[in-house]
């Protein structure tokens, strides 16, 4: 058996470049996932808890909804915070595909999950609030708890889908096309 050397100085130096604009795609992904997995981690505990509070009475599901006071304030930033970062992150990737088709299509999901909670979550919200003020539960109550609960769970779904193709644009791209 024959031995033989490899000569180092004759490979060529591989050097990284880094530039403004990685750099810019790279901090901006990774706010946008984290905004994004604070929002999906409140919508996913709605859903864990949605079949226990769906066999409440009126009166310990109108009390269980006190315990949702930090969802409303934290919740009031962090959502629309990830469908404008991720609306940002749309605007930089752009001209990457498919870094921008994943990028606008996890956008819209989260965008979407948001107008729904607008349409059919804050109604309910609304209506609970006055049934604390006075102290009773209309008979229909259990309508507006079904949309309360199944406007959370399909906002979960939107969310963890709007999730699945961030992260998808952040696996695919666009840092090697930047380098």
């Amino acid at each position: 058996m024959t031995e033989s050397t490899v000569s180092f100085e004759s490979a060529p130096l591989v050097t990284t470049r880094v530039n403004a604009k990685s750099t810019l795609v790279k901090v901006w992904q990774f706010g946008t996932l984290v905004l994004t997995a604070l929002s999906l981690g409140m919508a996913f505990s709605h859903a864990l808890q949605m079949p226990v509070r769906m066999r409440l009475d009126a009166y310990s599901y109108l009390g269980a909804q006190s315990l949702y006071r930090y969802y409303g304030t934290i919740g009031a930033v962090i959502e629309p915070g990830s469908v404008l970062v991720a609306a940002g992150l749309c605007l930089i990737v752009k001209k990457y595909q498919p870094t921008f088709a994943l990028t606008l299509t996890g956008a819209i999901c989260l965008a979407t999950a948001l107008a729904a909670w607008f349409i059919f979550t804050a109604p309910m919200n609304a209506e609970f609030i006055r049934w604390h003020s006075e102290g009773f539960p209309p008979g229909n109550w259990t309508r507006f708890r079904a949309q309360w609960e199944y406007s959370h769970f399909a906002r979960f779904g939107l969310q963890l889908i709007g999730y699945g193709f961030l992260l998808g644009s952040v696996l695919v791209g666009p840092a090697r096309e930047h380098v």
